[in-house]
């Protein structure tokens, strides 16, 4: 795998490259699924002070969290779905949400 940045180049054997998608995607999920159950948001909601909740307002906990992760794909992969979904449901909620009951 060849990265390049400008003028510099980088050149990554394929076990390192691996390594470093594999720590990204551990970041991802640590992020976007245990912070979000335990803390109730993800760094990025932290800073603009968002939280991730159920319907009652509780905490969304493990397994709603996975399953707003899950549907992300659905999001963000079809783009014109979770637009639509977002543009059209009260507190604009994403596909995942519906889904999670968050």
């Amino acid at each position: 795998m060849c990265v390049q940045a400008g003028s510099r180049a980088w050149l990554w054997k394929r076990g390192d490259f691996l390594t470093a998608v594999d720590a990204a995607a551990l970041i991802g999920v640590l992020n976007l699924v245990v912070l979000q159950a335990v803390a109730g948001a993800s760094v990025g909601k932290l800073a603009f002070g968002l939280r991730v909740v159920d319907e009652q307002g509780n905490s969304a906990g493990f397994g709603r969290t996975i399953v707003r992760w899950l549907l992300l794909v659905v999001d963000g992969g079809i783009f014109l779905i979770g637009l639509i979904t977002m543009l059209s449901t009260r507190f604009h909620r994403r596909v995942g949400d519906l889904a999670a009951g968050t």
